[in-house]
């Protein structure tokens, strides 16, 4: 007919990766999707944090950190332009910004025993103690032909919380 043949070769190899008939009057296959689109359609879920002590913090203690909501690999499925995309997303690491200039990176998201990260403040403020919880992970899309799995590479999610800082002062009396 008026179809001609169509080899798709790999640019590192050379070797052949695909091969169909083409028709020149058939429409266009739609682009695949970007890893921009599948989080996009799919976001990544938001640490929520929790800190000790609950509320506000006290200049000279500790203030520990951690993501409640945040344990393991996410998985979703979506469809883009009708391509099925299945993608796994795994946190890899925890980076705190405490407000203060103190920064933290832990490869946890911590429990409230064994939280992500501590920090002591030195002077009483309101702080915005935020987290960048980044991830890696693949993903697979099928359709119109075609089959495809690649990395995602680093993606990063984030999330913050007020946290007020209170100064206590011991008054010794007589």
């Amino acid at each position: 007919g008026d179809g001609f043949w169509m080899l798709v070769l790999d640019p590192a190899t050379g070797q052949v990766v695909d091969e169909f008939c083409a028709d020149p009057n058939a429409e266009p296959v739609p682009t695949p999707p970007s890893v921009t689109e599948i989080f996009d359609r799919a976001p990544l879920p938001p640490c929520e944090i929790g800190i000790s002590p609950e509320g506000e913090g006290l200049t000279g203690m500790e203030t520990r950190v951690w993501c409640e909501n945040i344990d393991g690999p996410v998985q979703v499925t979506v469809r883009i332009r009708g391509f099925r995309v299945r993608a796994t997303a795994t946190p890899t690491e925890y980076h705190w910004i405490m407000g203060d200039g103190a920064t933290h990176v832990s490869k946890s998201p911590g429990t409230e025993g064994e939280p992500s990260a501590t920090h002591v403040y030195e002077t009483k403020d309101d702080y915005v103690v935020r987290v960048d919880v980044v991830w890696t992970g693949t993903y697979t899309y099928e359709g119109h032909g075609r089959t495809e799995t690649g990395s995602l590479g680093e993606v990063s999610s984030t999330s913050d919380v007020a946290y007020p800082v209170v100064e206590v002062r011991g008054v010794l009396k007589d």
